[in-house]
């Protein structure tokens, strides 16, 4: 669910850090750090650096994600 206010993005997972945390490149070439919703952290979705996954951002911070659903490429 979309909280109002929230920025939501597609992004690439570059590399996969500690404790279900990613550092995403955005297409505009910015790179942020990216953590796991709930949902998608309950359903033991498997991200791996290459994939493609949805973000939303904090209009707060910037820097900060939270990966709400992996995008699948056709």
């Amino acid at each position: 669910m979309r909280e109002n206010g929230d920025i939501q993005v597609k992004g690439t997972v570059i590399e996969s850090l500690s404790s279900l945390h990613y550092r995403v490149e955005l297409a505009s070439g910015q790179r942020a750090t990216a953590m796991l919703s709930g949902e998608m952290r309950l359903a033991f979705t498997e991200i791996l650096p290459g994939d493609q996954v949805l973000l939303t951002f904090s209009p707060y911070d910037l820097s900060e994600a939270r990966i709400i659903s992996k995008v699948e490429s056709k």
